[in-house]
């Protein structure tokens, strides 16, 4: 039963992965680009006017990497199953909960201009953020199976996947020639989702009774069908609406489940080289009232005990009809279609840049990604470096706690009126060939946990003064974002 549920809601997670991911942490402290305004709205434009086009993303974090849980023994990859994997550098890797957090996508369009000290912003994105987390407590039945007096505790489970379209409005504005304030107000329209909500899932092992207990719900919004069993309690399978390919430019265009987030952001530029940074983003939640299906199990079942030293996957099998009829007659088992809401993944975002020479500066970056069962930790260290007015460079080092750490940065070409731009964090060192049985070779990163990509092109037009009806006062300073390039020779702290 538990397996069916899974392929219930994998079809989210892997309908998502097509869906605007958060931005790599390269493309936080460049100058010249409009989309740093997407991760602190306290960001100015360099240009008076921007159009941003269309820009694919993809984000992958998660615990544990694929050499930890798909191992290497001389010429040959072994899984969990296998008598020689090793168990100890699995559970090292996972830590206490299994994690993956994916988001990948597609930023339409934007558009964007700045008048005196204040930026309007408007743009329009297809979003998707998957979770999947499960205690450490499952990884042991593949290790020992069900041994005799044994406890599991599933509770920690969590699956999410939501996909919706964003439209971001954003005012930033100017307050003094030091702090600068941004507020991004985000309607939100969701595709599908799905979530769980768990409060009991256990289940104690012995030679003669298994005891378990389960009070959890599962809630979705979309193409899905239940296929009754012959008990007519339970379903026995789900399947995905046959006119699912007909019905994508529905869900593209549709302004259903609706729903609201904001980003707020603040940044402080000091007298000396030092600017600070701070924002929060993806705040927010949506309400799927729409194609729902919501599932509930409710109980306590005793099963004949079957005792198991070592995961034997053929004796589960034999005994898995049994076990279903037994939860048919014990659970309490409902289908209904109720609204449920679900929450954004927000993130916070902490910086520090240090101008070493004019078109130089040194950046500091932390990040948090809070999830509701695994908070994920990042930080950054980078150089910015802005050799000519058309090109600039970010080259850094990322470092996530439990997780990867590697160098990534970010390359942008053009300034007015084309310009490019392409960012990723934890470039992977290496790949491997692996062949899983008698299926061919395929391509996998071993030792990836976390990896960040975005690529796109803007149109940008027209030089600004950040204070134009303040003529004669003293320039901006060279680390502001729109800042004119200055000499070699220039220095700041003479102001």
């Amino acid at each position: 039963m538990f397996k069916r549920i899974g392929f219930f809601l994998l079809y989210f997670i892997i309908q998502g992965h097509w869906a605007a991911g958060q931005s790599p942490l390269g493309l936080y402290f460049p100058e010249t680009l409009p989309q740093t305004t997407r991760v602190n709205p306290a960001h100015m434009p360099e240009k008076s006017f921007y159009i941003t086009l269309p820009s694919p993303a993809v984000v992958l974090q998660m615990n544990p990497s694929l050499n930890a849980a798909v191992q290497r023994e001389n010429e040959a990859w072994i899984s969990p199953l296998h008598n020689n994997f090793d168990y100890p550098r699995l559970y090292q890797s996972a830590g206490n909960i299994v994690n993956i957090n994916a988001e990948a996508g597609l930023s339409i369009l934007g558009f964007g201009f700045k008048t005196g000290d204040h930026h309007f912003g408007v743009s329009l994105s297809v979003k998707s953020a998957s979770q999947v987390s499960a205690p450490s407590d499952a990884l042991r039945i593949t290790e020992k199976g069900f041994p005799h007096n044994s406890f599991f505790d599933f509770s920690k489970t969590h699956l999410k996947q939501v996909a919706y379209k964003e439209i971001a409005i954003t005012y930033a504005r100017q307050w003094n020639e030091n702090l600068s304030l941004g507020i991004s107000l985000k309607p939100l329209f969701g595709m599908v989702g799905a979530v769980s909500k768990i409060h009991t899932l256990s289940l104690h092992t012995s030679r003669t009774v298994w005891r378990g207990e389960v009070d959890a719900t599962i809630s979705a919004s979309g193409p899905v069908e239940l296929e009754q069993s012959a008990l007519e309690d339970i379903p026995d399978s789900y399947s995905i609406s046959n006119n699912l390919a007909d019905r994508i430019p529905e869900y593209l265009t549709s302004w259903k489940n609706a729903g609201l987030g904001f980003d707020i952001g603040a940044k402080l530029e000091t007298v000396g080289p030092w600017t600070f940074s701070v924002s929060l983003i993806d705040l927010g939640w949506m309400q799927f009232k729409n194609e729902l299906t919501q599932m509930s199990f409710q109980g306590t079942y005793t099963y004949d005990g079957i005792e198991m030293s070592g995961f034997d996957e053929q004796q589960l099998d034999d005994h898995l009809d049994e076990l279903v009829d037994t939860l048919n007659q014990v659970l309490d088992y409902n289908v209904s279609h109720q609204p449920f809401a679900t929450v954004l993944t927000p993130k916070l975002y902490a910086g520090a840049a240090y101008r070493i020479r004019p078109n130089l500066k040194a950046g500091f970056l932390s990040r948090t990604t809070f999830q509701k069962k695994r908070w994920n930790q990042e930080f950054n260290t980078s150089l910015n470096y802005r050799p000519l007015s058309w090109l600039e460079l970010n080259a850094g080092y990322s470092f996530r706690i439990n997780g990867s750490n590697g160098p990534g940065g970010s390359l942008i070409i053009g300034n007015s009126p084309l310009q490019f731009f392409i960012a990723a964090d934890y470039l992977p060192p290496r790949y491997a060939m692996v062949t899983f049985d008698d299926y061919d070779p395929i391509p996998v990163l071993p030792n990836q946990r976390d990896l960040s990509l975005q690529f796109g092109i803007n149109l940008k037009f027209d030089q600004f003064n950040p204070f134009p009806h303040r003529a004669g006062k003293k320039s901006p300073r060279r680390d502001h974002p729109g800042a004119i390039p200055c000499p070699e020779n220039y220095d700041f702290r003479k102001e």
